[in-house]
């Protein structure tokens, strides 16, 4: 049985390396925290626990805010989504809220799961909850916050727990909120402990030990200052390792633009026998208001898609595995190159009701994602693979020393690194010797490398030819100004599931 503990330590208090010591013994797997600092909150998982000093340094670099950490002893699991704490975020992916809870929810345990209790109460009974919380409050933050405060609310939630549950919900800025039904609890003078249940530690009036600078953990670089005030060398601005997506509730922004991309669509709900890769294939597959994209509810058990009327046929067809929908996918393609040669597009009828877009559909062809590049087995083996690797990530300074044993490629061939940028998909392609898959992820992240790091690949042009690169506004890039991320109070939205692995 899986054994958990969450701590609270305030602003302005440090845990007692003493108390952490001994708990890393009790508590020696599994290590999560959120942390507010700098008007944001820094959440991540780790399938491995942390050491002392390490722990130490993150929890003094970061005194300024509320900091909230998450131990196990976890004799066996499978995925890390399943170490808390949970989040929910905005569209812009700014961690907003998180939640941890521990105890006892056996009610929740599922034989044929994969997950923890734990996941299966946030992700069946304590995360829709929430998302009715939210949507009560007419997407205003603050009404959120207090529908989170409000002692009946609290009360319904403690029920998911069988006879002791403790919850802590920590929001970007403000106050925990900390509930449940809990008799092993403790408060020392720097914080507050879910499970002291088995620790011998006694608290003694001295102050932590002070730790040596770290350089092997993302979020602790920016603590690197505040920690070893000697260093003379300025800390990167290292962000945070992004939380597993399948422990995280997307906020999608308000908008009041008015939505008419499905005019002429036929909606349909995802099978709810469907899961994990069977299912984001039949949602990619047939979403034809964002072909080949994910809905924005695509972990709801409800998951709903706007379909084109062609394809309604094969959307209901009885779909039992990877194989039924590598037929249906192969079905799907045929009938829509058959198709696409024969089905005239009608003329377009505009109206003034729905924005000026056309209420007539084009050929089905143009609203289901079969894949001009990656084939049905590309993709498969594809997902195959990221399953299995997403599930078991390791740290990123654990990838940086795999990566240090590698050769600069660059360098090994003869090339300037930014030369790699001016290649066109084809000869990607012959230089990775004609791999599909390889060739749609250089694309994807060279792409992504362009648009965030500013670069001005003109400037590279004139760099090549002996000129100094100019300084690019990183405001801008491909010449579309960056929309600054929207407030939380004007999130809006109903809140989303993201896909459970396993």
């Amino acid at each position: 049985m899986n054994n958990t503990t969450i701590i609270h330590v305030p602003p302005g208090q440090n845990i007692d390396s003493v108390f952490l010591t001994e708990s890393l013994v009790k508590f020696p797997t599994v290590f999560g925290f959120a942390i507010q600092h700098e008007n944001e909150l820094i959440c991540e998982s780790h399938p491995t626990s942390w050491k002392t000093e390490d722990i130490l340094t993150l929890v003094k670099g970061s005194d300024t805010g509320h900091r909230i950490l998450v131990m196990g002893n976890w004799p066996s699991f499978e995925n890390v989504e399943d170490v808390p704490p949970f989040v929910i975020e905005d569209r812009q992916g700014q961690a907003i809220m998180a939640i941890g809870l521990e105890g006892d929810f056996s009610d929740y345990s599922d034989t044929s799961s994969k997950h923890t209790d734990e996941f299966n109460a946030w992700f069946d009974e304590v995360g829709p909850k929430i998302e009715k919380v939210y949507n009560d409050a007419s997407e205003d933050f603050d009404k959120f916050v207090a529908g989170l405060n409000d002692q009946k609310f609290q009360k319904i939630l403690s029920k998911t727990a069988s006879h002791r549950g403790q919850f802590v919900i920590l929001p970007r800025i403000g106050e925990p909120i900390m509930f449940g039904k809990n008799d092993l609890g403790k408060k020392f003078s720097w914080g507050y402990v879910s499970n002291a249940h088995g620790l011998n530690y006694a608290e003694k009036e001295t102050e932590p030990t002070k730790t040596e600078e770290l350089k092997e953990l993302s979020f602790l670089d920016k603590m690197r200052a505040k920690v070893s005030p000697a260093s003379s060398s300025p800390s990167p601005d290292v962000k945070p390792l992004a939380v597993s997506t399948k422990n995280v509730l997307a906020l999608p922004p308000k908008t009041e633009t008015k939505d008419v991309s499905h005019v002429g669509l036929v909606e349909m709900k995802c099978p709810a026998k469907l899961e994990k890769g069977v299912k984001n294939h039949w949602l990619r597959l047939f979403n034809a208001a964002r072909p080949g994209q994910l809905p924005e509810d695509h972990l709801s058990k409800n998951a709903s898609i706007w379909v084109h009327p062609d394809m309604v046929a094969f959307a209901k067809r009885d779909i039992a595995g990877t194989k039924d929908m590598r037929t249906l996918i192969t079905d799907v393609r045929e009938f829509t190159e058959k198709n696409s040669k024969t089905v005239k597009e009608k003329a377009p009828i505009t109206t003034a009701n729905n924005g000026g877009k056309s209420t007539v559909r084009e050929p089905s062809s143009n609203y289901v994602n079969t894949s001009t590049v990656l084939d049905v087995k590309d993709k498969e083996k594809s997902v195959n693979h990221l399953a299995g690797f997403l599930d078991n990530k390791l740290p990123p300074m654990e990838i940086q020393k795999l990566e240090a044993k590698w050769p600069q490629f660059s360098d090994e061939v003869g090339v300037q690194f930014e030369e790699l940028l001016f290649l066109s998909p084809d000869q990607i392609m012959k230089l990775f010797d004609g791999n599909k898959i390889a060739t749609a992820a250089f694309i994807q992240v060279r792409r992504k490398f362009i648009e965030t790091s500013g670069i001005n690949l003109s400037d590279l042009v004139g760099s090549s030819k002996g000129e100094e690169p100019t300084e690019v506004n990183t405001e801008k890039v491909n010449d579309q100004p960056v929309k600054p991320a929207a407030s939380v109070a004007s999130t809006g939205g109903g809140l989303s599931f993201l896909r459970r692995a396993g």
